[in-house]
């Protein structure tokens, strides 16, 4: 799950690159079979559209499977509700704006970005950032970290819960864990 999480906040990145190497030659050159004319910046295009493409249809996929199998049900929420949205903007700037001024204009240009976007997957996936996502502020999403008690808990838990609901002291969730800590979480009710 880190991973995919990661995969969709790269989605700035994905849009921002498709802009910038947008050439509506590309589709004429593949149709006429005309390969050695594509540039790496004609690929670059290519490759973010798809790439797009597929975290549209992962974030689907993710709507979809967060309605089912919750691992804890009725956990209630012991204190107020930490909102931790603000550090969002933390990590569009730690993930995305290092490459707002990479060009794809040479293989070793496209070899080293590829590099550094592995770099800093595996540094958030292993870091408690990944699930500090700019995207799912912009899908409504809001994350918190709250105190939680449970029958099946010997204690009081923190986590990090990822919910579209607005969540106060006393709330009761059903919580579906998508990595060390970190929790999607829906109201068992809408009161």
């Amino acid at each position: 799950m880190p991973w995919i999480l990661y995969y969709i906040s790269l989605i700035p990145l994905f849009i921002y690159l498709f802009i910038k190497y947008f050439d509506s030659k590309v589709y004429c050159l593949l149709k006429l079979g005309e390969y050695n004319n594509l540039t790496y910046g004609n690929y670059a295009f290519m490759v973010s559209f798809l790439l797009f493409i597929v975290s549209v249809i992962l974030i689907s996929i993710l709507k979809y499977c967060s309605r089912k199998k919750f691992n804890i049900h009725g956990a209630k929420i012991t204190t107020a509700p930490q909102n931790i949205n603000h550090e969002l903007i933390g990590v569009l700037s730690t993930v995305v704006l290092p490459f707002l001024t990479v060009n794809f204009d040479t293989a070793n240009e496209v070899f080293a970005s590829i590099f550094m976007l592995l770099i800093i997957g595996v540094i958030s996936t292993r870091s408690t950032i990944y699930y500090k996502n700019p995207v799912l502020a912009i899908l409504y999403l809001k994350i918190y970290q709250v105190e939680i008690e449970h029958k099946s808990l010997k204690n009081n838990l923190i986590v990090n819960v990822i919910s579209f609901h607005s969540l106060t002291k006393d709330d009761s969730l059903y919580l579906k864990e998508m990595g060390e800590g970190v929790y999607y979480a829906k109201k068992t009710s809408n009161g």
